[in-house]
């Protein structure tokens, strides 16, 4: 009388916004050396869910680990690797997933031979939220937040614990910028300093600057995989929207944004040419600023817009709140999972529904150069042709890459393998 329900047939589950079918992980850990069988399941912590991978073999779990990662997007490598003597079976011989054991996080034996404690009360507060979100004891100060298990859901959970016990408030992108404890405690401590939009995502490498601008979120997060597909020779800054994280009022035009981003990004780089780009609402300030850079007689070497549309239609008035509300659930989902702190939360309202009205009213006026429209396979474009729009705009060509999936997929992996080739073969 009893139905009890075991999960999908096909392994598949759903981890951060990604499907993943865990067939393919075992298989990637089963190739690594040592490793004679292999298991993978999804486990939920901190109310996430996580892949947790299980070997038998004389292998060490992190360095399995380190193996998968060059091989595998980083949503498909295990947040941990354990070693088992062997595999627990079921009566009838199958691996009995029930009875695999809890996984405890530890810190790595090379952290643990080069263990450096926390010096001062800063760096002492930030490693006790790491080891209440990592599960990990101790926190060394060379420690990296990504390789002791966290994501960007955890990072969310992160800068909303700094907040609060700390009073600062930092943007998540920072941890990407500065993941190991002592580089963010830095970062901490410096938050008294006038902020920028511009987010270095990659400060260092030999080829000219390319910059992105942010999408109707506001987040420069998004950009993260792009910037590390384009290779480390390739310095990245994104631009991301005040008001999020500094309590500054948002910016209510595209034009005011192309000039705020301008200035940001000439202190970054004082004169061209330049390379620009942005993913959906991206896109189009970055268009925007192509226009005013040239006015201003510089050269725009390279525009990408990213999935992203001229004369952006508005739903009727009686509509625009809820799908505005829509929307940004939508958004928040990809992003983040669940919804972390209250006033984050405001903040990050306050700033997707500004960028979204500066959006729709925005009018694209001419643009004497070229452009490169990189078109997510799945989206619809009603009236607007294979260009998006945009050649009614531009005098020059508008070259038109289509990639695979829909809008929000373009940027994440594995299709952002494909848009960042896009992006170095223009």
């Amino acid at each position: 009388g009893e139905l009890e329900y075991l999960g999908r047939v096909d392994a598949q589950v759903k981890v951060r916004g990604y499907r993943v079918e865990l067939g393919e992980v075992e298989g990637a850990l089963r190739e690594e050396e040592g490793v004679r069988e292999a298991v993978v399941v999804a486990r939920e912590r901190e109310g996430v869910k996580q892949l947790v991978g299980y070997v038998v073999g004389e292998v060490k779990g992190e360095e399995v680990r380190e193996g998968v990662k060059r091989k595998l997007p980083g949503y498909m490598v295990p947040s941990w690797v354990v070693v088992l003597e062997a595999l627990p079976l079921t009566p009838n011989g199958k691996v009995d997933r029930r009875a695999l054991p809890e996984p405890e996080a530890q810190p790595s034996a090379e952290s643990l031979r080069n263990h450096v404690p926390p010096r001062d009360e800063v760096e002492h507060a930030l490693a006790t939220i790491w080891e209440e979100l990592l599960d990990v004891r101790p926190v060394s100060l060379h420690d990296d937040f990504f390789q002791l298990g966290g994501h960007s859901l955890l990072a969310m959970r992160l800068v909303a614990r700094i907040r609060e016990r700390l009073g600062r408030s930092l943007p998540v992108v920072a941890l990407f910028q500065a993941s190991t404890l002592e580089a963010l405690a830095g970062r901490v401590k410096q938050i008294s300093e006038p902020s920028s939009p511009l987010v270095a995502l990659n400060p260092t490498g030999t080829l000219r600057p390319f910059f992105c601008v942010h999408p109707v979120s506001g987040q420069a997060v998004p950009y993260v995989e792009l910037a590390r597909h384009l290779g480390a020779e390739q310095p990245f800054y994104a631009l991301q929207s005040p008001g999020l994280e500094d309590g500054a009022a948002p910016l209510t035009t595209v034009e005011a944004m192309a000039e705020r981003y301008i200035q940001a990004l000439r202190a970054a780089q004082p004169s061209g040419p330049y390379r620009l780009g942005g993913w959906s609402l991206g896109g189009v300030v970055a268009f925007e600023m192509a226009r005013q850079l040239t006015r201003q007689g510089a050269q725009v070497a390279q525009l990408v817009l990213i999935d992203a549309y001229a004369d952006q239609s508005r739903p009727a008035e009686s509509h625009a709140s809820g799908w505005i509300s829509e929307r940004f659930v939508e958004f928040t989902e990809r992003l983040f999972g669940k919804p972390v702190s209250p006033d984050a939360l405001q903040s990050a309202y306050r700033v997707f529904e500004s960028n979204l009205l500066a959006l729709w009213n925005y009018v694209p006026g001419p643009y004497a150069g070229a452009a490169l429209l990189i078109r997510a396979s799945e989206t619809e474009l009603p009236d607007r042709g294979e260009d998006g729009g945009w050649q009614r705009h531009v005098s020059g060509p508008v070259k038109v890459c289509v990639i695979a999936g829909d809008h929000h997929a373009v940027v994440a992996a594995p299709a952002v393998e494909a848009l960042a080739k896009a992006i170095q073969e223009d």
